[in-house]
């Protein structure tokens, strides 16, 4: 026994045991009601329940340590199937789904013609009654000629855009590469398009930076705009200067004094940072009151354990 006996009990422990032994145990007028239930089945010669039989189709089944062993097989004629060695029909099934394989004499009439009507291996489109296809050869050649016929941009270079001729007939096909006499290497050609009958300049390799700061120019505009910050060492300068005389969080420390367990009075000194705490009466503890494990140790050593 691992609990006290000498400890209080709380009032909720004690409904505990008074709802335990109201859902676990029977009171003495139920057991009386089934005693007399048992006796009157024993006087009435009681016992359980037996098969008496069971039939399949009017045929009655052996019927073994209370079970019935219903064996069920093919049977011995198409559209049967047996039921403890008797064959029962089944409905629905034709002669066709009991043939290992179908020939052409079971086919239908308009079936077999379709299949009948079918080209044998052929190897050409005629040869399935399409007469009106295109051969590989005839493909391949509308293909090529296609490509031909479509519009392909190509590039030519010209001295200058007056050796351009706006009104050919192949004028907007092409990209003019203007030769650049101000080029550098790499970028010596302006391109040109003729849109809509009027020549267009498409693009060079010329990149305007005018409106883009220089290192130094960044450099000098983030000195003048940190001015009035202040630097790291002035900052620690200023917070030292702050807090000098405060009493620091690693200071503050707690002192007791009195007897008991209730605290009675609190005071601080803010030139030492000490907290002090006066105890003057003591006040009964938890480890006074019986704690929900002793109180069920104590229920499952009177009543046992209910599971």
């Amino acid at each position: 026994m691992a609990y006290d006996t000498n400890k209080l009990i709380k009032l909720s422990a004690l409904k505990t045991l008074a709802e335990k032994v109201n859902s676990d145990y029977a009171t003495k007028s139920e057991l009386d009601t089934l005693s007399n239930k048992v006796s009157s089945l024993e006087s009435a010669g009681g016992e359980p329940n037996v098969l008496e039989g069971v039939k399949v189709n009017g045929s009655v089944l052996t019927i073994a340590e209370k079970m019935v062993d219903i064996l069920i097989a093919s049977g011995t004629a198409n559209g049967t199937i047996a039921v403890n060695g008797m064959d029962v029909e089944v409905t629905g099934l034709g002669a066709l789904a009991y043939l290992s394989e179908v020939g052409e004499s079971q086919l239908a009439s308009d079936l077999l013609a379709v299949i009948n009507g079918k080209a044998d291996a052929a190897t050409t489109l005629a040869g399935y009654g399409i007469t009106d296809g295109m051969t590989a050869t005839e493909v391949a050649s509308a293909i090529s000629t296609a490509i031909a016929g479509a519009d392909h941009l190509k590039r030519t270079i010209v001295t200058s855009t007056a050796d351009i001729d706006l009104t050919a007939d192949d004028a907007d096909q092409y990209i003019y590469m203007v030769l650049n006499s101000d080029g550098k290497s790499g970028d010596s050609y302006d391109e040109y398009m003729i849109v809509n009958g009027a020549l267009e300049k498409v693009g060079d390799w010329t990149v305007d930076l005018s409106d883009y700061a220089k290192t130094s120019e960044v450099t000098t505009a983030i000195a003048t705009a940190l001015v009035d910050y202040a630097k790291t060492d002035d900052v620690n300068t200023a917070i030292s200067t702050a807090v000098s005389g405060l009493i620091k969080l690693t200071s503050l420390s707690v002192t007791e004094s009195g007897s008991g367990n209730v605290v009675t009075a609190v005071s601080y000194d803010d030139t030492t940072g000490v907290f002090t705490i006066t105890k003057g009466i003591t006040a009964l503890t938890d480890d006074d009151t019986a704690t929900e494990t002793e109180v069920t140790e104590m229920i499952t050593e009177v009543f046992g354990d209910s599971e």
